[in-house]
This record gives structure tokens, C-alpha cells and sequence, in this order.
């Protein structure tokens, strides 16, 4: 019988970790399977590793963009990014989980990079901008080069 006390134990015996354990190596061993038959070009089995692993990768963009749509494209990026990697992705023992976070890590960076690249700009601040060069140039003054 059980004889761990602040877990709970089922009728088998079993407490709750040891439960989850098993749970959990089931799934890795899945993911494998999964994986090499998606390496195949499986499709379907591509997209129940999307199932399994979707949420938490929104969860984590989520969490660092704390907007739903940036959060969304991202995460089909990342997934998007690891089809197309899984010919090289090699089964070393690990869960697929870290690979996934990884390429989610990177996706984040790299969309912080675009959008410090291409900053939007306003209507007003567009207007603003034409207006400080209609003056400047009917006064004939020199417009200077770091105008915002």
C-alpha cells in the first residue's frame, strides 16, 4: 500500500506522482512515435503534436506579449518553423516540449526585432510631419535631417 503521506493514493497503491510520471513518459514516448512518423511527412500526426503542444506555446508568447493576436501568429509561426525543421530534429531522450519552447524563444526575439524595425506611425503623427515641412520650406529654412 501507499505509505507516502501528503500524496494521495488511488485504490491500486499508487500515489499521484507516481501516477503523473507515468502519464507524463507516456506522452514523451507518444511524442516520439508522433514525431518520427511526422518526419515521414505525416501530417496528421504533425498536427497532434500541434494539438498537444499548442496551448502552453501560446500560454508562454502570450505571457511575454500580453496581446492575443501578436500571440497567435506567433505561436502558428513557431509551429510553422518547427515543420519545417523536423527533418533535422534528432530524438536525443527529451521531451519535444524545450524544442518547441526554443523555437518559441527565438520567434519572440525575432518579432521584437521587426517591430523595432518597422515602428508604426499615426495618422496625426504623418500630418504633423508634412505640416513641419510645408512651414519650414515657405520660410525657406533648412530642414534638418532628424526631424521626427
Amino acid at each position: 500500500m501507499c505509505k507516502v503521506e501528503p500524496l494521495t493514493c488511488n485504490k491500486k497503491g499508487l500515489n499521484s506522482f507516481s501516477m503523473v510520471e507515468s502519464i507524463h513518459t507516456l506522452s514523451e514516448q507518444d511524442d516520439a512515435q508522433l514525431i518520427e512518423r511526422a518526419q515521414g511527412g505525416d501530417v496528421d500526426a504533425f498536427g497532434e503534436l500541434y494539438e498537444r503542444h499548442a496551448d502552453s506555446i501560446f500560454r508562454f508568447i502570450y505571457s511575454q506579449t500580453l496581446h492575443r493576436l501578436d500571440a497567435e501568429d506567433i505561436t502558428s509561426d513557431v509551429f510553422f518553423r518547427a515543420w519545417r525543421s523536423l527533418p533535422r530534429y534528432k530524438d536525443q531522450g527529451f521531451s519535444f516540449s524545450p524544442y518547441l519552447f526554443r523555437i518559441a524563444r527565438n520567434a519572440l526575439i525575432d518579432s521584437r526585432r521587426k517591430r523595432r524595425l518597422t515602428k508604426e506611425i499615426s495618422e496625426d503623427e504623418i500630418l504633423t510631419y508634412y505640416n513641419k515641412i510645408a512651414i519650414m520650406s515657405s520660410t525657406r529654412v533648412l530642414i534638418p535631417d532628424n526631424l521626427p
